[in-house]
């Protein structure tokens, strides 16, 4: 599709439920812009198989990805790549998507930004990022074959980085600070099940060493107190993620933890103003919730237009 002046459908997030948003406003025939700062897919590219998505047995997140974008691309969807820095209302009928160098205009809006990893907190963590620390083993493991890593929290994104560098890694230290994990059943058994892997509960990191690159972490129990220094040369920390909303609460309602707030049809509390995926509050952040929010929100978008 040729750049148009104004589009009916702007969307922002080119991962699973921004992508599945586009597929659908184009189906409707709606004309559609997808605005994507880096990657499309989002953040189940990192995820090592998927294995729980109806009518999918079993694939990696990147082969996921790669179906969903290619089959968006068969579809007249204009794609951008830059970087969206906010939402202007320029009259009830007409939003600005505002990017940094310009502007994409468009009758309604889908949020679908999804989120990003959330930091231990450390005083030197940054420093350390691309010199040994990694939010995604599936991105970066490999450059730590033969060696040991350890991993940091205690869901279903530990485990399954855990599982994944278990095959490339000669040791991998699960650190979490709790006393039992919240991950699904049968990865834990999987991870329990592997020889490399040695699990540390009650256990948080205090601190990283290392001379250019990481060397070493200070533990620390946490109901004794009791601190240790260990070895490792790769950190992967998977203690969750925060959304990526902050450029949009003009626009929308936040809640306490800076999701957005819509209703069953995806609707923020602008009007022509959706929200998607894992940007939203809502009880369950699943791949599948997210090509759903994505649809709701693509199918509400247009009839709200019709509506205009």
């Amino acid at each position: 599709m040729g750049i148009r002046e104004i589009y009916d459908i702007g969307i922002i997030g080119g991962g699973t439920a921004g992508l599945t948003a586009a597929i659908y406003g184009a189906r409707a025939g709606r004309s559609v812009v997808l605005a994507e700062e880096k990657v499309y897919g989002g953040s189940i590219i990192s995820t090592d198989k998927i294995e729980n998505y109806p009518g999918i047995e079993s694939l990696s997140g990147a082969e996921f990805a790669e179906g969903l974008y290619s089959q968006a691309k068969k579809m007249e969807i204009d794609f951008r790549s830059c970087r969206v820095t906010g939402i202007g209302i320029k009259d009830d009928r007409l939003k600005e998507i505002q990017y940094e160098g310009g502007s994409i205009f468009a009758r309604t809006v889908i949020i679908a930004v999804g989120t990003r990893p959330r930091k231990l907190g450390l005083a030197n963590e940054e420093y350390f990022i691309g010199k040994g620390m990694s939010y995604c083993a599936t991105c970066d493991g490999a450059f730590f074959r033969g060696k040991t890593v350890a991993v940091i929290g205690g869901g279903n994104s530990a485990l399954g980085e855990t599982a994944f560098l278990s095959r490339i890694a000669k040791k991998v230290i699960l650190i979490n600070r709790k006393d039992s994990f919240s991950g699904e059943e049968t990865v834990m058994r999987t991870v329990n099940g592997l020889s490399n892997v040695e699990i540390l509960l009650k256990t948080q990191v205090v601190m990283l060493s290392g001379d250019g690159r990481v060397e070493s972490m200070v533990i620390e129990n946490t109901d004794s107190g009791e601190r240790k220094e260990i070895s490792v040369n790769g950190v992967f920390p998977a203690i969750g993620y925060e959304p990526n909303n902050m450029n949009f609460d003009n626009v929308v309602e936040l809640d306490h933890g800076g999701y957005i707030i819509t209703d069953e049809k995806r609707q923020t509390k602008t009007p022509g103003i959706f929200a998607a995926g894992d940007a939203i509050r809502k009880n369950y952040r699943q791949l599948t919730t997210a090509a759903a929010d994505g649809t709701i929100a693509a199918l509400s978008a247009s009839k709200y237009l019709e509506m205009e």
